[in-house]
């Protein structure tokens, strides 16, 4: 029988357990010390792409340039100067061009179960020891709003391309976990087209509220810009002008440099909110000749 565990527990070497407690904690036994690591897991309620809005938006510095490609970057909410986010401005652009459905459409894969994934992390005595990002498969359990309901367990995704993401992290002085060096998948289908938009470079927060079940947080990275013109250049199903708008406007956004010449990314950040949710340490068996297209 399959047992439910946070995926970066098998790293880290400690105990399957049978469950977590109602704000997304767990410890590697009941008779919890002081030295046992606490592990928290939350899986996706909303995510997004952020916006911008006077020259403020959320996200990280992810070239150390202020500026780079003589694109202007942004400040955070917090006053951090050099935030990079060249996909922001583009949000307007998409739903002027009939694609303002495109985020709730993100957000119904989310829902449902097309795009989500479980954030788990593992402190010890105030230090942060392992950051997992864990994609999963099949629908969730939702409320009649059409909510996630938290507490549930999901299957991890049998897809070898979205196996867990396995990271180093730091804990932040205001509780806030980080974790840095990963590429994320941003693979889910929006009518009939497939996004398949890798996050390289990716830097992740994840941060407590005053609802101790809900955290929230930010992913940010860069696109490779072939791949985003291959993107649009495959769109359908999101308005007529939106696939030549987009591809005029992109070669005006490339910001970070990539490892085939200088400007050759883009960047984008993303946000979202989390509720308690765990894993099974094994994904299901699947037929060997599932299609696991989004």
């Amino acid at each position: 029988m399959r047992t439910v565990l946070p995926l970066l527990l098998l790293p880290l070497g400690l105990l399957a357990c049978d469950g977590g407690d109602a704000d997304g904690t767990d410890t590697d036994s009941d008779d919890a010390s002081a030295d046992e690591a606490v592990v928290y897991s939350m899986a996706l309620a909303t995510f997004g792409f952020a916006r911008e809005a006077d020259k403020i938006s959320a996200g990280f510095d992810l070239d150390g340039k202020d500026g780079g490609c003589e694109i202007d970057d942004f400040t955070s909410p917090d006053g951090v100067s050099g935030i990079d986010n060249s996909f922001g401005p583009l949000l307007p652009v998409i739903e002027a061009a009939g694609g303002q459905a495109l985020e709730e459409l993100i957000q119904r894969e989310v829902i449902e179960g097309g795009f989500q994934m479980v954030l788990s992390w593992a402190l010890r005595d105030g230090a942060c020891e392992s950051f997992a990002i864990t994609r999963t498969w099949g629908s969730p359990m939702t409320s009649v709003g059409g909510e996630l309901i938290p507490g549930q367990t999901l299957d991890p995704h049998p897809a070898p391309e979205l196996a867990p993401i396995t990271l180093d992290c730091t804990l932040l002085e205001d509780g806030t976990v980080r974790a840095e060096g990963f590429t994320l998948p941003v693979k889910l289908q929006v009518f009939s087209t497939e996004i398949d938009l890798p996050l390289e470079g990716g830097v992740a927060e994840i941060r407590p509220t005053d609802d101790p079940t809900r955290w929230e947080g930010v992913i940010a990275g860069a696109i490779p810009m072939t791949v985003l013109k291959d993107f649009v250049d495959n769109l359908s199903g999101i308005g007529p002008t939106l696939p030549g708008i987009l591809d005029s406007v992109l070669q005006t956004r490339a910001d970070v440099d990539g490892e085939d010449g200088p400007c050759t990314k883009m960047s984008a950040v993303t946000q979202f909110s989390t509720l308690p949710a765990f894993v099974f340490d094994e994904p299901p068996v699947i037929d060997s000749d599932t299609d696991f297209a989004p």
